[in-house]
């Protein structure tokens, strides 16, 4: 087990230099968050240690592939460490490994990204939505609405779905929207939350 997990995020600036103004920046959206840590993979020859249960000590070589095959075929993974309140799709950036001393043990660094899902529109699409926002005359359609009313809530201890509901849309029994929406935070057991996620909530 490592013992500790590098987290990284931040925010990325378009940068102008205008006359008379100086620099400025302008924000364009958040990088993404990354996850690193180093560990060991012990040899199969310390299975004789006595402080090594020999029916769960794998050869370093299964995590090996399995990590190669991860990244090489670029699978989406879910990572969830409840201590560190991780709980996010990832994929496999880097995943870097040596062999060291002569048990047979395997020294790595590994590296995941938050995946994140990429909407791609068509050209008209994409005029049609340039149209509304000019105000073309197009009328204003019940998703755009709910999408302008759109708020987010960050969960505190103690709380639950349906509490959240109850509490910001006044009926607990819209939880299951609240989950559909924010499914690849909170995963595939939605009684399973974490104070500091941060939810897309539905319109009232």
């Amino acid at each position: 087990t490592p013992e500790s997990i590098d987290v990284s995020t931040g925010a990325e600036f378009f940068s102008y230099d205008i006359m008379n103004a100086g620099p400025i920046q302008i924000p364009r959206g958040e990088s993404l968050t990354g996850f690193k840590w180093s560990g060991m993979f012990p040899g199969v020859t310390r299975a004789l240690h006595p402080y090594v249960n020999s029916l769960i000590l794998l050869p370093p070589i299964t995590f090996i592939r399995k990590f190669e095959t991860w990244r090489t075929q670029k699978k989406k993974l879910k990572m969830t460490i409840p201590l560190a309140l991780i709980n996010s799709p990832v994929y496999l950036v880097s995943f870097s490994y040596q062999f060291t001393g002569g048990q047979g043990d395997v020294e790595y660094s590994i590296e995941f990204c938050v995946a994140k899902d990429i909407i791609i529109s068509t050209e008209a699409e994409t005029t049609n939505q340039g149209d509304a926002d000019s105000g073309a005359g197009l009328t204003t359609t019940a998703p755009a609405t709910e999408a302008a009313n759109a708020t987010t809530y960050t969960v505190k201890s103690g709380d639950s779905l349906w509490k959240i509901a109850q509490k910001n849309l006044g009926d607990g029994s819209r939880w299951q929207e609240i989950y559909n929406m924010n499914q690849g935070v909170i995963g595939s057991d939605p009684n399973l939350i974490y104070p500091g996620q941060v939810y897309n909530m539905p319109a009232k």
